[in-house]
C-alpha cells in the first residue's frame, strides 16, 4: 500500500540562529576574515514533529568547493538516534559551469528537492509545523514547572560534555554525556523547541569541530527531553 503524504513542504523553514552572530565582511579586520575565512557554520531550520516524538529539520552551508548543500534530518527524539540524513546539493539540480550556479539560493535548492523531502517527512508522519515552539536560554517555565539545562565539561574527563536537566520539585537527569573531537570549550545550550504532541522538548546545542586544514566546522546538536519522566 502506498504511504499517504502527511506532510507538504508548503514553506521554507525559518532559520533558528543557534551560533553567535558574526561581524560582516566590512567590520572584519583583515585578520579576523582570515581567522574564520574557511570555516563552515551549518544553520538551522526546524521542519516539525511527528506524535510519537520525531523531529525533522534541514541544515544548509557552503562546502569546500563552493557548492550550496542542503542536509534533511530526521531524528527520534526518546532515543536521540538519527533515523534518516540525506544530502542534497545544488548540482542535484544545476549543470557545473552553469552560469547560474553560484545564485541558487537556500529557497530554490528546498523547493527543487520538494518531492523527496515530502516522502522523507511522510515515511516519520512529520507534519511541517507552520510556527515552532522554539525558547531561547537554558531556563524556562513550561506548563507552570521550571527547568533548567546546564551543559558543562568536566575538569576530570577531558573532550566529555554532558547536558542535565534539572527541574524543581521532580530532581535532576543527565539527557546527554559523550565525547567531543574538539577540545575548545565552545558547546553550549543555545534554547528547546517544544514537541506539540509529548512532555518532550529537543534540546537544541551549539557544537563544534576540527574540519578541513586546521578549520572549524559550527553545527547543531539536539538532544531529546522528556519533562516527566527519569528525574532522580
Amino acid at each position: 500500500m502506498a504511504t499517504s503524504i502527511v506532510a507538504q513542504t508548503d514553506q521554507f523553514p525559518k532559520e533558528i540562529v543557534y551560533y553567535p552572530e558574526q561581524k560582516s565582511m566590512e567590520e572584519m579586520t583583515e585578520d579576523e576574515y582570515m581567522e574564520i575565512a574557511h570555516n563552515t557554520t551549518q544553520s538551522f531550520h526546524p521542519i516539525g514533529w511527528s506524535a510519537d516524538g520525531k523531529f525533522a529539520y534541514a541544515s544548509f552551508h557552503i562546502s569546500y568547493h563552493g557548492d550550496l548543500i542542503m542536509i534533511l534530518n530526521v531524528q527520534d527524539m526518546i532515543s536521540d538516534a538519527s533515523l534518516f540524513t540525506e544530502e542534497f546539493s545544488l548540482t542535484d539540480f544545476v549543470n557545473e559551469g552553469d552560469p547560474t550556479k553560484d545564485n541558487v539560493t537556500a529557497e530554490q535548492l528546498w523547493s527543487a528537492m520538494k518531492d523527496k523531502i515530502n516522502k522523507a517527512l511522510a515515511r516519520y508522519k512529520i507534519r511541517q509545523e507552520k510556527k515552532i515552539d522554539y525558547r531561547k536560554e537554558t531556563w524556562h517555565r513550561i506548563n507552570g514547572q521550571p527547568y533548567k539545562f546546564a551543559l558543562t565539561m568536566p575538569a576530570d574527563e577531558d573532550g566529555i560534555v554532558q547536558i542535565n536537566c534539572r527541574a524543581k520539585g521532580l530532581g535532576e537527569k543527565t539527557i546527554f554525556k559523550g565525547e567531543v573531537d574538539y577540545d575548545s570549550g565552545d558547546y553550549y545550550v543555545a534554547g528547546i523547541i517544544k514537541s506539540p504532541y509529548q512532555d518532550r522538548v529537543a534540546v537544541v546545542c551549539h557544537f563544534i569541530e576540527g574540519g578541513f586544514e586546521g578549520s572549524v566546522v559550527t553545527f547543531p546538536v539536539l538532544v531529546g527531553c522528556n519533562l516527566k519522566n527519569g528525574f532522580k
